[in-house]
């Protein structure tokens, strides 16, 4: 969840549970793993923070679950 402050700076929508999954995480096994996943999501919402605009911050957004076929 920690990407996610990028992704909804950047893009009008989440999807959380979409017809065809767009995005593939990759397993991590270790702590430095975890912290090294950690601090590139955080590096990604700074950056994607200091350019955004108040224009862009005040459009509206949206989660939705379109919810996958079995």
């Amino acid at each position: 969840m920690p990407s996610w402050i990028a992704m909804m700076v950047t893009q009008d929508e989440l999807d959380v549970a979409p017809a065809t999954p767009q995005h593939k995480s990759e397993p991590m096994h270790t702590s430095a793993e975890l912290l090294a996943a950690l601090e590139k999501s955080a590096a990604q919402a700074r950056a994607a923070l200091e350019g955004a605009t108040d224009e862009l911050l005040d459009t509206p957004w949206t989660c939705s679950q379109t919810m996958r076929p079995w």
